[in-house]
């Protein structure tokens, strides 16, 4: 009986003493491939999933505007080919759906700035920047990044 106390006791001081973590981002990014062309331009591409957008003046924004930035490196002999660009904000018109669900399927391009690129193993990077298309800089942005290991071919 006293073992069993003593173990209702620690349960309950577990649950109690337990604190919620939150396991939710605004956004996630999935990098899905990456290709090569003539050795010198390489396209990442992503997905991106993000959560409705609320700022200083509207609330729950799906038709959102993102930039992206990307950056590739690859071992090439006794040297790193590297590669890094994109549209870090595009003005226009809202270019992906943020509604928790929508995975939008974007990709990127940049040029190598050292040496030529070959096939296989490289590490690819992406960065994002979304935000109200109606209010850039109300404090609504969401920004999300991620590296991943890919085969370019």
């Amino acid at each position: 009986m006293r073992r069993m106390l003593l173990m209702l006791g620690l349960c309950s001081v577990l649950v109690v003493g337990a604190t919620p973590v939150l396991a939710t981002s605004p956004v996630t990014l999935t990098i899905t491939g990456a290709t090569l062309t003539a050795r010198v331009q390489v396209t990442v591409s992503f997905d991106v999933v993000c959560q409705p957008i609320t700022d200083f003046i509207n609330t729950d924004v799906i038709n959102a505007t993102m930039g992206a930035a990307i950056s590739v490196d690859q071992a090439s002999g006794r040297a790193i080919a590297h590669a890094s660009g994109g549209d870090v904000m595009p003005p226009g018109p809202p270019n992906v759906i943020c509604d928790g669900i929508t995975v939008n399927h974007e990709s990127v391009s940049a040029i190598s700035s050292t040496v030529p690129f070959h096939g296989g193993p490289a590490v690819a990077g992406v960065s994002v920047d979304i935000d109200d298309p109606g209010c850039i800089f109300c404090g609504g942005s969401e920004f999300g990044s991620v590296q991943a290991k890919v085969n370019l071919k």
